[in-house]
């Protein structure tokens, strides 16, 4: 099982612009792809520390949300209006 990680912004800079990920056969949550990433990458650990939010299949989701087989999760930089 995979999903496809896509990083903008700061991050794509640091860690490209898209990966897969091998997902474990029990649940598996965003919170959980963040820790792991911050555990294996300093550059993902210092970059998420501005406030990045993150997308589930084009969704702004919560850190609990459940990713399965096939989902795209995109880390996105926080967005400026005006």
């Amino acid at each position: 099982m995979t999903a496809r990680l896509e990083f903008y912004g700061q991050l794509g800079d640091v860690m490209g612009r898209e990966r897969k990920i091998a997902l474990p056969a029990e649940a598996y949550r965003i919170e959980d792809i963040v820790r792991r990433l911050a555990h294996e990458h300093d550059e993902f650990r210092d970059a998420m520390s501005v406030r990045m939010r993150v997308a589930l299949n084009d969704r702004i989701v919560e850190p609990a949300a459940l990713v399965r087989d096939g989902d795209v999760v995109a880390f996105l930089p926080p967005f400026s209006g005006g």
